[in-house]
């Protein structure tokens, strides 16, 4: 059995796996001589084009071999697709959104693959818990600097931050969009929304 094709771009993968998938849009047919590109920006940039589906004529199948796909930094991704006419005079881009790579699981054996939230809730604790050195004042997280007097806030953080990574764990799939800003602390991901007044710390 064929392995299943989505018609849609994915929303992750792992470096080095084959990658595709269909698309089509009612305005733009490869029959008429439209082509179809996609490009990829983020940590590494990648424009990779689509191919007449063989098993419709009037769509496409976008593939990305181990190779391509080795070759992406991981992280995410902001993608556009575009089609072009036959004549290459028009040019419309018909897709767009985000797109994770993670880590090819083979390289990273051994590494530490946790997300970005795993990562400062890790950060966090260590501070609440005290394994941060006695002579230590201020510890830098995401940039900013956290003085040892601001344990409320850090508690306000940490159960932010916990509630995140659950949530990020339950879902198994990319967090679009996640914002953390604190001072007040904002917490934005898929229909949740939680604010904090508390210490600066930090935005991406």
């Amino acid at each position: 059995m064929a392995p299943f094709v989505p018609h849609r771009v994915p929303e992750w993968f792992y470096a080095g796996d084959t990658v595709s998938w269909k698309s089509s849009f009612n305005d733009y047919d490869p029959a008429e001589g439209w082509t179809l590109g996609f490009a990829f920006a983020g940590p590494s940039t990648l424009q990779v084009d689509a191919i007449t589906d063989p098993d419709n004529a009037h769509g496409w199948l976008t593939a990305l071999t181990p190779s391509q796909s080795e070759g992406f930094i991981p992280g995410v991704y902001r993608f556009t697709g575009r089609v072009t006419s036959a004549d290459t005079t028009v040019v419309k881009t018909v897709s767009g959104g985000q797109i994770e790579v993670r880590a090819d699981p083979n390289l990273a054996a051994g590494n530490n693959q946790q997300s970005f939230l795993e990562r400062q809730l890790a950060a966090v604790e260590a501070v609440l818990e005290g394994r941060i050195p006695a002579d230590v004042e201020s510890y830098s997280i995401a940039g900013r600097s956290i003085t040892k007097s601001k344990f409320t806030e850090l508690w306000k953080i940490r159960n932010s931050l916990a509630y995140a990574v659950n949530r990020e764990r339950r879902n198994g799939a990319l967090l679009r969009d996640h914002l953390i800003r604190f001072g007040p602390v904002k917490i934005q991901l898929p229909e949740y929304e939680l604010l904090l007044q508390s210490a600066s710390y930090g935005e991406f």
